[in-house]
C-alpha cells in the first residue's frame, strides 16, 4: 500500500525527471543555437523569446493557479471537467483579445527594442501564443495528477527542439527567423496529441458556459493573474531593457546566462507542479505541520546547493553556451541566487492553495512588478548589464520574505479557525 508521503514522493520524482529531462534537452538545443548564432544574434533571439513568454503568461491571466486549486480539489470527474472547460473557453477569448490589441503595434515594439530583424516580434506574437496552449495542457495534466503524461509531453517537445537545432546547425546555421520559429513552435507537438495524453474521463466542452464555475475561477484568477504575470516579467523583462537600452551583444550575455539558470528554476517548477494540486487538499493542522517541516528542509537544501554550484559558473558557461559568453559569468552567479531563492519559496507559496488568502497572489505580484520594472528602468541605463541581474534577485528576495511572513500569518489564522 502506497502512503500519502510515498505517493507524493513518487509524483515529485516523475515531475522532476520530466522537467529536468526536458530542461536538459532544451538546454542542448539552446547550446547549439547560442553557439550557431553568437552573442549578438542570440541577443535578438532572447529578446524575442522574452516577448513570447510574457504574452503567454498574460494569456494565462491567473487561470492556471485557479485550475490547480479547483480541479485539484474537485470531488468528481464531472466537476473537474466543468472547471477545465470553462478555463479553456476563457483562455481562447483572451488569446483573441491579445492578437487584436498587440498586432497593430508590432512595428512600434520593433523600433523601441531596436530589433535588427523586425519579423521576430510578429513571430513572437503569432506563433508564441502556442506556448500558452502547451501550458494549458501541462496544467490540465498536473491538476488531474497525470504526472507521467505531463513528463511525456515535456520531454517530447524538448527532444523535438534538439532535433530541429541539429538540423539547423547543418542546413541554415545563421537563419535566425527560421531557427526561432522552429524553436518556439516545437511545443505544438504535445498539444496536437493532447487527447491521447489526457485521462480518458476528460471531456471538454467550451460551448457550454457554467456561470458558477466561471465565478469560482475568476475569484482566484483576478488575484493570481498579477502574480503569474509578475513572475514571468521578473524573469524576462530584464533582457528587453538590456536590448532596448544597451546592445544585442549584452542582451545575448544575459539571455545565455538566463538559459543556464533556467535549469535550476525548473527544479523549483517541478516542486510547484506536484505541491500545488496536492496542498489544495490539505486542511488538517497535523498535515500542514508535517508539510512545513519538509518545506524548511527544502529551504536548507537550496542554500547548500547554491554555495555548491556558484564555483562552477565559468565552467558552466565555457562548456555550454561557449567561451564567447564568459563576460556574463558574474551575471550567471546572481541569476543562480535568484533561481535558488525561487526554489526555496515554492514550498511556502504552495500553502496558499490550502488557505483562503487570494490577496497573497495579487499583493506579491504587484510588489514584484514595481521592483522589477522600476529597478530596470532606473538602473540598467546607468549601471548596465549587472543591474538587470541584481534587479531580478531583488524581486525574488522580496517574494521570499513576503511569502514567509504572509504564510505564517495565514497558518496561524487557519489553525485558529479550526
Amino acid at each position: 500500500m502506497i502512503t500519502r508521503f510515498g505517493l507524493g514522493f513518487h509524483q515529485t520524482a516523475i515531475a522532476f525527471v520530466g522537467n529536468f529531462g526536458s530542461a536538459g534537452f532544451s538546454a542542448i538545443a539552446l547550446i547549439l543555437i547560442s553557439r550557431m548564432l553568437g552573442p549578438e544574434l542570440f541577443g535578438e533571439f532572447s529578446a524575442a523569446f522574452a516577448i513570447a513568454v510574457i504574452l503567454s503568461k498574460i494569456n494565462d491571466a491567473g487561470l492556471s493557479v485557479a485550475l490547480q486549486k479547483f480541479v485539484g480539489g474537485a470531488k468528481t470527474h464531472a466537476e473537474a471537467n466543468q472547471y477545465m472547460s470553462e478555463a479553456l473557453r476563457l483562455r481562447l477569448i483572451i488569446s483573441a483579445s491579445i492578437l487584436l490589441v498587440i498586432l497593430p503595434f508590432t512595428t512600434t515594439l520593433t523600433r523601441i527594442l531596436q530589433f535588427d530583424h523586425p519579423y521576430l516580434v510578429l513571430i513572437s506574437i503569432v506563433i508564441g501564443l502556442s506556448i500558452a496552449y502547451y501550458d494549458v495542457l501541462l496544467i490540465f495534466l498536473q491538476a488531474t495528477l497525470s504526472f507521467t503524461s505531463a513528463a511525456v509531453a515535456n520531454l517530447s517537445q524538448a527532444v523535438l527542439k534538439v532535433l530541429m537545432a541539429v538540423g539547423a546547425y547543418f542546413i541554415f546555421p545563421k537563419a535566425l527567423g527560421v531557427i526561432y520559429s522552429l524553436y518556439i513552435g516545437a511545443v505544438l507537438l504535445p498539444v496536437l496529441f493532447s487527447k491521447s495524453l489526457l485521462p480518458s474521463w476528460v471531456h471538454l466542452n467550451i460551448w457550454k458556459k457554467d456561470v458558477k464555475k466561471q465565478k469560482d475561477i475568476l475569484s482566484l484568477a483576478k488575484h493570481s493573474a498579477i502574480l503569474i504575470v509578475a513572475s514571468v516579467v521578473i524573469d524576462n523583462i530584464g533582457v528587453l531593457f538590456v536590448k532596448g537600452y544597451l546592445t544585442s551583444f549584452e542582451a545575448g550575455l544575459l539571455g545565455g546566462a538566463s538559459r543556464i539558470s533556467l535549469l535550476f528554476i525548473l527544479i523549483g517548477a517541478s516542486l510547484a507542479q506536484v505541491l500545488y494540486p496536492r496542498i489544495a487538499k490539505y486542511r488538517l493542522k497535523s498535515d500542514l505541520d508535517k508539510y512545513l517541516k519538509k518545506a524548511v528542509i527544502i529551504l536548507l537544501l537550496a542554500v547548500v546547493a547554491f554555495f555548491s554550484t556558484i564555483a562552477f559558473s565559468d565552467l558552466a558557461i565555457y562548456y555550454t553556451i561557449g567561451p564567447e559568453y564568459l563576460a556574463g559569468s558574474s551575471v550567471l552567479v546572481v541569476l543562480l541566487a535568484s533561481a535558488y531563492i525561487y526554489m526555496a519559496t515554492v514550498p511556502f507559496s504552495a500553502l496558499f492553495f490550502s488557505f483562503k488568502e487570494p490577496y497573497y497572489f495579487s499583493i506579491a505580484g504587484i510588489l514584484q512588478v514595481i521592483v522589477t520594472i522600476g529597478g530596470n528602468m532606473l538602473f540598467v541605463p546607468v549601471y548596465g548589464l549587472m543591474a538587470a541581474a541584481w534587479t531580478q534577485l531583488a524581486g525574488k528576495l522580496l517574494m521570499f520574505g513576503f511569502t514567509l511572513v504572509y504564510s505564517w500569518y495565514a497558518y496561524k489564522k487557519h489553525i485558529g479557525n479550526e
